[in-house]
């Protein structure tokens, strides 16, 4: 008689629970891929070794480390215990016999995140060669760098990406202007003092968005995104989209002269003559 053959049904996959997701990887796959971190610092040249291992400990942060690893240890050695009873003694030497489990894990846990953020950061410097600055080099003795025009650079060192960059705005009419950028870098916005307001994508170098207001302005900043800006005009601070639709009217608030606009807090910071002012921006 045949028997039947075993179910080959895979078993469910385990369904993470909300603690799990909260807490992260494990202590276990943190000790992975902290053995796997130090595995792929091993094998890298020792150029970039040096650099990993610079972004790790910092600036001085090895020695500063290894002399208070010092001091640590000579007061072990050097502990006052007179005004301790023989039962406080024994349980101090107990405890310290006793490894710290959760604070291992912690530390355990911070290494990982400072290794893999020490080879992400020399991997970009490694890209953007940040040690290294840009020069220039004269042909002769005779030659001088201030001689080296913005017209020059553009139209015979630079490459055609490069300079893109370089342009020439003719504000002449409703100046003088403020000019700001989003947090992308993306959009300029333009404000002219005689009530001039313009969006500029520095991409493409074309205007997004341009309008007059009926009144003088005195400072104009970008909000969280380039989508909406704030405007401090004569005798109110208006909220304007990227439009140029009046959305909010920031009342009372007269003769600003300068704004700027905390994004991690939602905060928008007005300057008076003598003092500033934050207004929640939700």
């Amino acid at each position: 008689m045949a028997k039947d053959a075993p179910s080959s049904s895979k078993a469910p996959p385990h369904k993470k629970q909300a603690g799990e997701i909260t807490r992260g990887k494990s202590h276990t796959q943190l000790l992975t891929q902290r053995t796997s971190l130090k595995k792929e610092l091993k094998s890298l040249p020792s150029d970039q070794r040096s650099k990993v291992l610079s972004h790790f400990h910092g600036s001085e942060r090895n020695d500063l480390s290894q002399a208070r690893l010092r001091n640590l240890k000579q007061d072990d050695r050097n502990r006052d215990t007179s005004n301790l009873s023989a039962y406080q003694i024994k349980n101090l030497d107990k405890r310290r016999a006793k490894p710290n489990m959760a604070l291992q894990r912690q530390m355990h846990r911070r290494e990982t995140k400072r290794l893999e953020n020490a080879m992400s950061a020399a991997d970009a410097e490694e890209i953007l060669h940040t040690h290294t600055a840009g020069l220039i080099e004269v042909e002769t003795d005779m030659e001088k760098t201030i001689q080296l025009s913005q017209r020059t650079l553009k139209h015979e060192h630079l490459e055609e990406n490069a300079a893109r960059n370089i342009y020439d705005l003719d504000l002449n009419e409703y100046g003088p202007y403020k000019m700001r950028y989003d947090r992308s870098g993306r959009w300029s916005l333009l404000a002219g003092k005689t009530g001039h307001v313009s969006i500029i994508d520095q991409h493409s170098l074309a205007l997004k968005t341009e309008f007059f207001v009926q009144d003088s302005i005195r400072d104009a900043c970008f909000l969280h995104s380039g989508s909406m800006m704030a405007v401090s005009q004569e005798k109110n601070v208006f909220i304007y989209d990227e439009e140029g639709t009046e959305i909010h009217r920031l009342d009372g608030h007269r003769r600003v002269t300068g704004m700027e606009f905390l994004p991690y807090h939602w905060l928008l910071g007005k300057k008076r003559c003598v003092y500033a002012l934050f207004i929640v921006c939700s």
